[in-house]
């Protein structure tokens, strides 16, 4: 029997939430249930480690019977209550899938939860301590919902903040709100959002990931005084030669269909595309062709430095650029594709009198009728012409604007993307 505690124990089947749209989502759990935990009793009572007396800082447990022998506790037992009960339940950490002494961290949560073991019929077994701590995965999990699948990544141990918060009657002005929600941040890059669901699904689980860090809250601030978060914006590098990144938003919405026998209805946030950004902000002259188009796209105060000096007129060639590309309605930048080369006489100063162009292809999307009219998904063709450096004041290769071009309705609509134009 010990030998069998001990295989299912380290093959860590423990019940999670249900998946939506899975076939018989409570018979499967409760199945789950009703195999585990009498094993995991078993294992707990039989190490003889187990001091679990019901009040904060009162437990004393050994976790290595616990984890799987290639899991790895990190630091102490945390405590928490986000689901207004008289117990305290309590957060474990670990690392898992080793690699090279190392490993993503996951979660789960020992709770005190007299009736959780159930059969398929909700018959609760009995002859078991009332005040069994019974663990509940959050993270790694097979269930819809656990985004990048992690709480923090292998690099991430020592930058897990863990605090509780109060969604429900959020904004009410109440000074005895108590909290329903765990948020466990892994650095700056990830965001898993928990919450007590019921003793059939355990705990919920949602997750926002950016790999380029989140954007619109100021963390040292917020740890001082967590509240829900409503809305947030996250980044996801591209990892070109320019430095873009890509933006998201992500915005608190209502539960797609609200669980009647949840103790709090599910986290959803809704995702905006926000379009393409300067990573760390534009340069005074961007050196690359689709800098240079993203810069006059997104910086106004910028443009008038960025287009050839050729007519002698800058405001009348400025006026008539904004107008083609239709500035004052932009809402996003979709894309910016330029040549990855210049052929090599434009580099040579001796062919000045023969100055060379290069393209680059901008996916925008403007609303130029107002803010409820539809948006039209446009591409922009730019011609830029490349200047050799100067000697005095001494200046690197630059490109600037010449003309720009609406070539939507040549390509098809906007079905065809600037990739497919620029190879």
């Amino acid at each position: 029997m010990l030998e069998r505690t001990v295989l299912i124990m380290r093959s860590f089947a423990l019940p999670g939430p249900s998946a939506p749209g899975a076939a018989c989502p409570h018979a499967q759990t409760h199945r789950g249930r009703l195999r585990i935990w009498p094993v995991a009793a078993a294992t707990l009572l039989l190490a003889g480690c187990l001091n679990w007396g019901g009040r904060a800082g009162s437990v004393s447990l050994d976790l290595t019977p616990f984890l799987p022998a290639e899991w790895q506790a990190l630091g102490a037992l945390q405590e928490i209550n986000i689901d207004d009960d008289e117990g305290v339940e309590y957060l474990m950490l670990f690392s898992y899938d080793q690699s090279g002494g190392s490993g993503p961290v996951g979660a789960l949560i020992l709770d005190p939860q007299a009736e959780a073991i159930v059969t398929e019929t909700g018959q609760r077994v009995a002859g078991r301590p009332a005040i069994f701590p019974n663990p509940y995965p959050i993270l790694p999990s097979y269930w819809r919902g656990a985004g990048q699948g992690f709480i923090a990544a292998p690099n991430q141990h020592d930058a897990v903040a863990v605090n509780q918060v109060a969604y429900r009657g959020a904004g009410s002005g109440s000074q005895t709100l108590k909290p329903d929600t765990l948020i466990l941040r892994g650095g700056n890059n990830y965001l898993t959002f928990v919450w007590w669901r019921n003793v059939f699904d355990g705990y919920g689980v949602a997750q926002l990931f950016a790999p380029g860090g989140f954007e619109g809250i100021d963390w040292a601030q917020w740890q001082r005084d967590p509240a829900p978060i409503l809305s947030i914006v996250g980044v996801a590098p591209r990892n070109d030669r320019s430095l873009f990144c890509h933006k998201t938003r992500y915005d608190l919405a209502d539960p797609v269909e609200p669980d009647p026998r949840a103790y709090r209805q599910p986290i959803r946030f809704v995702a905006t595309d926000l379009g393409i950004f300067f990573c760390y902000g534009p340069s005074a002259h961007p050196f690359y062709p689709e800098g240079v188009v993203l810069a006059y796209l997104r910086h106004p105060e910028q443009r008038d430095a960025l287009l050839l000096a050729g007519s002698g007129a800058p405001e009348a060639d400025e006026a008539r650029l904004a107008e083609v590309a239709d500035l004052n309605a932009l809402v996003r930048v979709d894309d910016v594709v330029g040549y990855q080369d210049i052929p090599l006489a434009v580099l040579d100063a001796a062919a000045s009198a023969n100055r060379s162009r290069t393209t680059v292809c901008a996916q925008v999307v403007t609303q130029p009728d107002g803010e409820n009219a539809p948006l039209q998904h446009r591409r922009l063709l730019f011609a830029l012409e490349h200047r050799p450096p100067q000697p005095s004041p001494p200046t690197p290769d630059r490109l600037y604007i010449a003309t720009v071009e609406d070539i939507t309705a040549q390509t098809g609509g906007a079905e065809v993307t600037c990739r497919q134009l620029i190879d």
